[in-house]
């Protein structure tokens, strides 16, 4: 019988090769002994020749092991005597302290690996500054040092506390890998690139880290592959099983997680960097910053809030909605956006417009934008924004890229038989096959629609066409503006709002902000058409629900309103304590 066979393991569930070792098949993951197949060949010491007859086995011949023979002993394996009845097919017992130290030091230093491989990529890549590095080595160390993995008595003391008694020692490497993934999780790795980012004061967002691991640019996913021989430690378990992540953190979880190991490690952490990730956020929806971040800054000094650091509570606002909501604030204040009907107003003056005449509104968009810039023309830019702030991914272009992410990310390491592959080949020849007559098919139906034998458009059809132009052109603007109304006015309520008319007299010229109503005896979230429009873009920018955004701003303004009522006061009052002493002073001369 061969050395090697693939069977399927009980405790890893799944299909593995299996050694030869004493007679009995032991998995290659986690050492457990197969119980469906043994080892039955003869030795030559068990069979008896003579030259009379041919030779026989004698089952009376018996052989003692001598249990000082240094050849027949392995590492993580004790040979203990025969002194009592055992289970068929028990074989040669693990030793489980020596494997799970093995096992330990492997984790640990394939942890480090990956942590290395990801602030190279960062700083190699994506520009990050080499500051991360060191950052990262010192909260790596402190957070292995806390966990305690690393000392002597960890191993005897996580198997006494768990009771593995005789019968479950034969899985202790699977128990051991599940210990070391609760003390370090796998994602502490992305956790603590976040972590090197943010107290260097790099503009890195959760959500870039994690659209860069979805996309395999970001080593996390598949990079258990590349371990398998940079790592010498003696371990019964392969990499995929101690480095194959089972999800991907989100954004609000990475920032969550980030959170926890700081304060674990007693790290103080500062916070994210507003001036920067402003100016990025602004540069991405195509604002000016000359004229906004001065405001902005301005906001975020006077506020301070405790939400642009990040937190371990896992329903807390992340800090990037807290810096778009400060620019929100911003811009309506800086732009006098307090639902003026603006937008409405707006509809008129674009409806008349020709849409051979994008151009000339582009330079005068840019020439307003130079001089002076108004409610309009953000509202304009915050809408084209809008339509192009999408998340692509790589692997959503077509049926080939995805199956390919599928095969280098998803499932790495796993190749095809023959006879796999050959069905692969077969159903990509028929899906070829198959797009190739779809594509003739719209050919051969757009041609026999649009066009006559001749290969030229009808007549009748190029006069239709005209009529429903000029028909489109002679149409009022009312009916134009009433439809696009009634789309925006739609499109709030599928996001749970409600559409304000817009204020046609002010009693003040002061910020406006909006509550909570009770509509049909539930509350509804109200707002003018000007604001949505700006919360929806920077809500898309935050890949959060617009619901979110409006409650951050919505929390702000009421930190901004406490402000400005305790400073008001104070001044009051200090007025007041003025006028006392002049007129004390005036007494008391007299």
């Amino acid at each position: 019988m061969s050395g090697v066979r693939r069977l399927f393991c009980d405790y890893c569930r799944d299909t593995t090769e299996f050694e030869l070792s004493d007679g009995f098949y032991h998995c290659g993951q986690c050492g457990s002994q197969s119980q469906d197949l043994i080892c039955t060949a003869a030795d030559d010491d068990d069979v008896v020749e003579d030259q009379n007859r041919a030779s026989l086995y004698s089952h009376i011949i018996q052989r003692r092991v001598s249990k000082t023979d240094p050849n027949r002993s392995e590492p993580g394996r004790s040979v203990e005597p025969d002194d009592g009845p055992r289970d068929f097919g028990s074989g040669v017992r693990l030793d489980p302290v020596t494997v799970g130290d093995g096992i330990r030091m492997r984790y640990v230093k394939g942890l480090q690996v990956i942590l290395q491989k990801q602030l190279e990529v960062l700083v190699e890549k994506f520009g990050v500054s080499p500051i991360v590095c060191g950052v990262a080595n010192g909260i790596w160390l402190r957070y292995v040092a806390v966990s305690g993995v690393l000392k002597e008595d960890w191993i005897s003391s996580q198997i006494a506390a768990h009771e593995i008694n005789e019968k479950s020692k034969k899985n202790h490497a699977q128990f051991i890998r599940r210990a070391l993934r609760r003390t370090i999780p796998l994602y502490s790795t992305i956790s603590i690139s976040f972590l090197s980012c943010l107290i260097a004061r790099e503009p890195i967002l959760p959500t870039d880290i994690t659209d860069w691991a979805l996309n395999s640019q970001f080593p996390y996913l598949s990079i258990f592959l590349e371990l398998e021989n940079n790592l010498s430690a003696s371990c019964p378990l392969s990499s995929r099983a101690l480095f194959r992540p089972v999800v991907l953190l989100s954004s609000w979880q990475l920032e969550t997680a980030s959170s926890e190991i700081a304060e674990r490690i007693a790290l103080q952490l500062p916070p994210v960097n507003f001036y920067d990730l402003s100016k990025r956020f602004l540069r991405e929806v195509g604002l000016p910053e000359g004229k906004i971040l001065p405001e902005a800054s301005r906001v975020f000094e006077w506020l301070l809030p405790a939400e642009m650091w990040v937190s371990g509570n896992q329903y807390a606002i992340p800090t990037r909605v807290s810096v778009m909501a400060v620019l929100i604030i911003s811009l309506r204040i800086l732009c006098d956006v307090n639902g003026q009907g603006v937008w409405e107003m707006s509809l008129e003056k674009d409806l008349k417009k020709e849409n051979n005449e994008n151009g000339n509104d582009e330079m005068e968009l840019n020439d307003n934008m130079e001089s002076g810039f108004c409610a309009t023309d953000l509202l304009r830019i915050l809408e084209a924004s809008f339509e192009k702030i999408k998340v692509k991914r790589d692997y959503t272009n077509g049926l080939d890229s995805y199956i390919k992410y599928c095969k280098d990310v998803v499932f790495p390491g796993i190749a095809a038989t023959n006879d796999e592959q050959a069905f692969i080949d077969r159903f990509w020849k028929f899906y070829d096959n198959n797009e190739d007559n779809n594509d003739n098919n719209k050919g051969e139906t757009t041609n026999s629609d649009h066009t006559n034998i001749n290969g030229k458009r009808p007549s009748d059809e190029i006069d239709s066409e005209n009529k429903q132009l000029k028909s489109s052109k002679n149409s009022s603007c009312d009916s134009s503006k009433t439809k696009a109304i009634e789309k925006m006015r739609l499109e709030m309520e599928e996001n749970g709002f409600t559409y304000l008319t817009p204020i046609t007299k002010r009693k003040n010229k002061g910020y406006v902000t909006y509550k909570r109503v009770q509509i049909n005896r539930e509350l509804a979230y109200v707002a003018h058409a000007d604001y949505y429009i700006i919360l929806r873009a920077f809500a898309r920018l935050a890949r959060v629900d617009v619901r979110v955004m409006h409650s951050s701003v919505l929390e702000l303004e009421r930190k901004l309103a406490w402000i400005e009522e305790k400073i008001s006061n104070c001044l009051s009052n200090g007025s007041k304590d003025r006028l006392v002493e002049n007129r004390e002073m005036e007494v008391d001369s007299d």
